[in-house]
């Protein structure tokens, strides 16, 4: 995933109200890796790509 996608994927999740934290309960790592991800700094499986993608889209506000 390149930077802009990761981009594009974190503004997708603003959107519907998703916070840092939210994604790192989901996929049980630290805020700090997570934010590090957005940044380009961390890299990430391409299952767990899937899985944060699958996560944004399926995710309902409440």
């Amino acid at each position: 995933m390149n930077f802009e996608e990761r981009i594009d994927l974190l503004a997708k999740g603003k959107k519907k109200g998703l916070r840092m934290k939210d994604y790192s309960a989901h996929l049980n790592v630290s805020v700090s890796w997570v934010s590090q991800f957005f940044s380009g700094k961390a890299q990430m499986t391409e299952t767990m790509q899937n899985d944060l993608v699958s996560f944004i889209d399926t995710y309902k506000v409440v």
